[in-house]
């Protein structure tokens, strides 16, 4: 009798695997969710009247030039992806030099009578170090590579550096 009782309340294979009929669940009926309009969640980006960028640790290059690159940024109402647009141009003029380790970023609480600054932290160079030399003396490796500690480092030079060592023994 036990048995009995136990299968009519656990159900067979075929059962589990039988097709289900069409018949809504009442907990999970979504009927009057999917004809519901979804209310406008979003909240309007903030923006403000940008009048002038300040840049501020650029030494590599004059820092007007790195502000005329932002000039068609200014006067105009901006958002917070125009803010970043800003960094990306002042990042990818940098890397396009070979100023790959310069970072850019915007001073915190700059956005005072629509006037923001911009920081630029140039990487420079700490120390030269260099080792696995067999048969070349480090001076004379270092009298070809020519950035020093304390250098803002640019890529490319050091790059063009190594190949006239390579191409030189």
């Amino acid at each position: 009798l036990l048995q009995d009782q136990e299968a009519e309340k656990n159900p067979t294979t075929d059962e589990l695997l039988a097709p289900k009929e069409d018949k809504p669940d009442p907990v999970l009926d979504t009927g009057e969710l999917e004809q519901a309009e979804p209310e406008e969640t979003t909240a309007p980006e903030a923006s403000f009247f940008l009048k002038d960028i300040l840049v501020a640790g650029v030494t590599v290059f004059d820092a007007a030039t790195i502000s005329e690159l932002l000039t068609q940024m200014t006067n105009q109402e901006v958002n917070s992806k125009d803010l970043q647009e800003i960094i990306y141009k002042v990042k990818e003029f940098y890397f396009e030099e070979g100023y790959v380790t310069t970072q850019v970023q915007l001073r915190p609480g700059t956005f005072n009578n629509g006037v923001i600054i911009v920081d630029v932290f140039e990487g420079t160079v700490a120390q030269q170090v260099i080792h696995g030399l067999e048969r070349v003396r480090p001076h004379l490796v270092k009298g070809q590579i020519h950035i020093k500690s304390g250098d803002v480092l640019n890529y490319t030079e050091l790059e063009e550096n190594l190949i006239a060592l390579n191409q030189n023994p």
